[in-house]
């Protein structure tokens, strides 16, 4: 889907992140690393909320630049968790990957069918 007016060949964003919800300590979540213009600026972002969808922690936000790059294609965020990747959620949080500048809107779609199944797993 396309947000605050934008068509979806320039931002996508997905409704959840499979597994969200849990706040125990060093949870993780590898996926593909997005298919995104990266040379026009396109970037890709999580953003956490608490479980009245309002911002609830200071950490609440990871850019693709803080996510950890594991070098194979996949990208690796960590929740609750003392690594640089890691942002802090409470007991009921939910999040969104934002996406801007996909190369292909329907592949980008397939892509974020794809990213909600992949669930959060203790570390």
């Amino acid at each position: 889907m396309g947000w605050g007016g934008l068509p979806p060949k320039y931002a996508q964003y997905t409704a959840l992140i499979k597994g969200q919800g849990a706040g125990e300590k060093n949870q993780t979540l590898t996926f593909p690393k997005p298919d995104l213009d990266y040379e026009k600026g396109g970037f890709f972002s999580i953003t956490t909320y608490n479980s009245e969808s309002w911002i609830g922690e200071e950490n609440f936000y990871i850019s693709m630049d803080r996510m950890k790059d594991n070098g194979d294609g996949t990208m690796t965020v960590d929740f609750n968790s003392d690594t640089p990747y890691s942002v802090t959620v409470s007991e009921g949080w939910n999040g969104t990957l934002r996406l801007y500048l996909p190369v292909d809107a329907e592949k980008t779609i397939e892509e974020i069918n794809h990213f909600v199944n992949i669930p959060i797993t203790k570390k």
